[in-house]
């Protein structure tokens, strides 16, 4: 039998007092890349002297160290986001394309550490001992077609979520494909990235256990217990059920626009639900099931 988890223990998260640089979004447009980028807040006083950050590019043979700089130019900040973007050109496209963004944010550039293309770890490392502070993708794996991948899309930091040193999958939101065909550089006419989802968002407190962030997507009840209704605007090639470690515990194949699933024999905890449909799109959400 199954232990019960109640809403309020899973919404119940750590929250450090201490200043730390913090990963909250990774993106990666569909204009051969652009615009693309890493979004850092600055969770209270963070001296970034203190810190380098680093990029596994494809995830296997490339070390961090070889897509590595000191973050020494930012000097210190204090509760605001900073940009680390490759240059002068792709931040220019990044304030064209989403509209939180207007041109004044604090960037760092460094030509390769930006070249995110959605298969690749990105980590900020403290300088003095070389301890890992906060870390998206997974060590030495390519991240192409794994559940991290962002290709023309967009990794997101859930709200009240904070570093922990490892990459776990639960506390981001991951869109595959969601700026595919999107982007000012595709069409002057055609809808900017922030109309699918834009910089700037994250806060350090949870406001909700819904993190779907896609338009016609939605799963339901959440919290669930036996059984989990799906719903998407276009039929689902694939639905996964991932725990927190990143194993996918459950997988269905075609299952429509709408669709039951059975998870009677799921154990209780915290999870992630990815829907992959007929155009490639990729969706995440966060769910708890008692």
């Amino acid at each position: 039998m199954r232990t019960k988890i109640t809403l309020i223990t899973m919404l119940l998260l750590t929250v450090t007092s201490f200043a730390q640089p913090i990963i909250t979004a990774i993106y990666s447009g569909d204009c051969s890349g652009k615009p693309r980028g890493i979004e850092i807040y600055a969770k209270g006083e963070v001296d970034f002297t203190l810190y380098k950050i680093q990029n596994q590019a494809n995830g296997t043979g490339v070390a961090f160290a070889d897509r590595s700089i000191d973050m020494d130019a930012l000097g210190t900040i204090t509760d605001e986001f900073i940009y680390v973007i490759r240059n002068s050109g792709e931040f220019s496209d990044t304030v064209t394309d989403f509209a939180a963004i207007d041109g004044t944010e604090t960037v760092l550039y460094g030509a390769d550490v930006a070249w995110v293309s959605g298969d690749d770890a990105v980590r900020i490392v403290r300088k003095s001992d070389d301890v890992v502070i906060d870390f998206y993708g997974v060590l030495d794996e390519d991240g192409t077609g794994k559940p991290w991948d962002y290709l023309k899309g967009y990794a997101k930091r859930i709200d009240g979520t904070t570093p922990t040193g490892a990459f776990t999958i639960a506390d981001w939101s991951i869109a595959k494909n969601a700026f595919k065909l999107k982007g000012i550089c595709q069409d002057p006419d055609a809808a900017i990235l922030s109309s699918v989802t834009d910089l700037g968002t994250y806060s350090t407190v949870a406001l909700s256990v819904n993190n779907s962030k896609t338009t016609g997507f939605s799963v339901y009840p959440n919290p669930a217990n036996n059984e989990i209704n799906i719903s998407n605007s276009n039929a689902i090639a694939s639905f996964k059920l991932i725990d927190i470690s990143g194993k996918t515990i459950l997988t269905k194949n075609n299952i429509g626009q709408n669709s039951k699933i059975n998870i009677e024999n799921i154990e209780s905890g915290l999870y992630i639900i990815q829907l992959i449909d007929l155009q490639n799109n990729v969706a995440t959400e966060k769910i708890v099931i008692e």
